[in-house]
């Protein structure tokens, strides 16, 4: 398993996706590491605390994983 995203064959990241979707605990938790680097990298631009921060952009990408389940 790659441990950075651009690591990982788009078909991979999709299935990653699409088993997240469904439901998958084991799925989420790796989106979440596999979006961790960016998320520290982005996390010194925004004026609040950086683990704040971290957790308010791993919720936003929680709910895009959750939104896109309610628009099927």
């Amino acid at each position: 398993m790659p441990t950075l995203l651009a690591e990982m064959p788009e078909q991979e990241f999709c299935s990653l996706v699409h088993d997240a979707q469904k439901g998958s605990d084991q799925a989420i938790q790796t989106l979440l590491k596999l979006f961790e680097p960016k998320m520290e990298k982005l996390s010194w631009f925004i004026r609040m605390p950086r683990e704040d921060s971290k957790q308010y952009m791993r919720l936003g990408l929680l709910q895009m994983i959750q939104n896109n389940i309610a628009a099927k």
